[in-house]
């Protein structure tokens, strides 16, 4: 019977579903002998007696393996250890580098962009003209009359 609160032990042990006992017992004393604790050396043992002891068992946990599983990716750990010192430095981009100069700006752009920002009015603080208007206007009545609201 699958024990839900434990992972499967094909991935603790790292193997593919199709492998054998004896890869099985293998890789149990490889991932053992490595253990940094006595908890993890109890866990591999778990695994690979849930594999070995029952088939019924063992096939429950491959039916709910997920198909294609890899936990060994031989390809990605050569590629750490082949790039695990950057081999580019900020030293070795600057002599790569070549200086700069005017043809590498467009000084009538730039112009044009700095003008832009200058000639672009501000935007109008409304609330200052609501709450200081310029003028009053004058009505001769007390009532508000539309000729009031259209010619001011």
């Amino acid at each position: 019977m699958i024990e839900i609160e434990k992972p499967n032990p094909f991935q603790i042990l790292k193997l593919p579903i199709h492998a054998t006992n004896e890869e099985i017992v293998a890789r149990w004393e490889e991932l053992s002998l490595l253990a940094k604790t006595p908890e993890q050396q109890h866990l591999y043992q778990w695994a690979s007696e849930q594999l070995i002891t029952n088939p019924a068992t063992r096939l429950e946990y491959e039916i709910f393996e997920v198909p294609s599983s890899l936990y060994e990716d031989d390809e990605w750990e050569r590629f750490q250890r082949k790039h695990r010192k950057n081999p580019i430095t900020a030293a070795s981009l600057m002599d790569l580098a070549e200086p700069v100069t005017e043809k590498d700006f467009d000084f009538a752009k730039l112009i044009d962009i700095f003008l832009d920002g200058l000639f672009a009015p501000p935007e109008p603080d409304m609330n200052a003209i609501l709450l200081n208007p310029p003028f009053f206007p004058e009505w001769d009545s007390e009532l508000l009359e539309v000729r009031h609201v259209i010619f001011g």
